[in-house]
């Protein structure tokens, strides 16, 4: 099926029209999609993307962008000469990525199908055909094309010049219908696990914990953005940046579905964000989204172990049935008791060069996930044999 395509550029050029087969609460409704735009995110373009049948009629809508490549968005391995080379060389290519997807959600899918009719092979078809379209159209010198349905991924994996992601690894906590409280967690959890849970939550003891209302999160925009910029620094590769209003703009768009939480300490009588959390709460899940927090305290008040049980806490309190913690620090959510994802991303590069310096961060973030979260079984047998 040849189409033929629509694109524009930011919220302001959308038709009307384009809302017509959306539900309100639908990702790529106009009240839902222009999060990252008017948050200002550094380094991307927005493209809002429409597919016509050859008599015209609708065949999807879907969101994609265009992400600047810096160096300062990879912490590279390797001796001071190649990382200078390698830093140097993509500052003077300047290289721009075309995302299928976005880079800031998980949580939603940002392509709507609209002819039922459509298989799964020729919606993946469609999808190579419109990739390839706004590949020329943005002149992009590479494609990723982010947390894709299985369906859709069968077909990428036949295509020799597509790369799959293999360690693609997202941690998720089931939560038994049984838990009520975090105490229910804290008990089904091994001897060892247990009073380690114990020990680290007491370091949280002296914290002011509550949940951010949109004024605040206004408020302490600047405080939470050096924050996340501390968990950025700390990654292997941080695709994107957030804007500062990004939270904020998220928290408009989602009202209640969208949970932040600050975390204080109390100096000189005034109150101190040492970090936060935020979590997007859909269809029985708590999903943990960004984070950030003050890594010269994260020793003292085992800050990121407790924001994790947190995490666990609110999920129980949500009553949700799945906690879903993301894709960095596997190990350290593997003793909390979550198990593995196996996602779906595909890349796909035009330069040797930009190859090399992805198979270089790849072996990196590999080397940093380990084996040892593999190893984790924290709970007691019968959690295990209730699922």
């Amino acid at each position: 099926m040849q189409l033929s395509f629509k694109v524009y550029h930011s919220l302001e050029e959308l038709p009307s029209s384009w809302d017509d087969a959306l539900l309100e609460d639908n990702a790529l409704h106009s009240s839902k999609i222009g999060v990252t735009e008017l948050a200002n995110t550094p380094d991307i373009k927005h493209y809002y993307v429409q597919g016509f049948c050859p008599n015209s009629t609708l065949v999807f809508q879907a969101y994609a962008q265009q992400l600047q490549v810096h160096s300062n968005q990879f912490n590279l391995a390797g001796n001071a000469l190649k990382k200078w080379f390698i830093r140097t060389s993509i500052d003077i290519a300047k290289p721009k990525m075309l995302v299928a997807g976005n880079l800031f959600r998980h949580d939603v899918q940002m392509i709507q199908f609209y002819k039922r009719s459509v298989t799964a092979l020729d919606r993946s078809r469609i999808v190579e055909q419109a990739i390839n379209y706004m590949m020329k159209y943005t002149k992009s010198h590479g494609v990723f094309i982010k947390d894709i349905p299985k369906q859709i991924a069968k077909y990428f994996l036949t295509k020799k010049e597509y790369q799959h992601m293999d360690n693609d690894i997202s941690m998720h906590l089931d939560i038994p219908t049984s838990w009520q409280s975090f105490d229910d967690y804290q008990n089904a959890l091994k001897r060892k696990y247990r009073n380690r849970a114990k020990s680290t939550r007491k370091n949280f003891g002296d914290l002011s914990v509550r949940t951010l209302s949109l004024e605040e999160i206004v408020s302490y925009k600047k405080e939470m953005h050096g924050l996340y910029k501390q968990v950025t620094k700390n990654q292997v590769v941080s695709m994107g940046e957030l804007g500062e209003d990004f939270i904020a703009e998220l928290k408009k768009s989602l009202v209640e579905k969208y949970q932040v939480t600050g975390f204080f300490i109390h100096e000189n009588d005034k109150e101190k964000m040492i970090a936060f959390s935020s979590a997007i709460i859909h269809d029985g899940v708590h999903d943990m989204n960004y984070i950030g927090f003050d890594y010269s305290l994260n020793q003292k008040y085992s800050l990121y172990f407790n924001m994790l049980f947190h995490c666990v806490e609110c999920a129980i309190g949500n009553r949700c049935s799945k906690l879903l913690l993301g894709r960095t620090a596997l190990e350290a959510k593997a003793i909390i008791g979550c198990e593995p994802d196996y996602l779906y991303t595909f890349y796909k590069l035009k330069s040797r060069f930009l190859n090399e310096i992805v198979k270089n961060i790849t072996k990196r973030f590999e080397t940093r996930l380990g084996e040892g979260w593999e190893n984790r079984h924290p709970f007691k047998a019968d959690y295990y044999e209730g699922k």
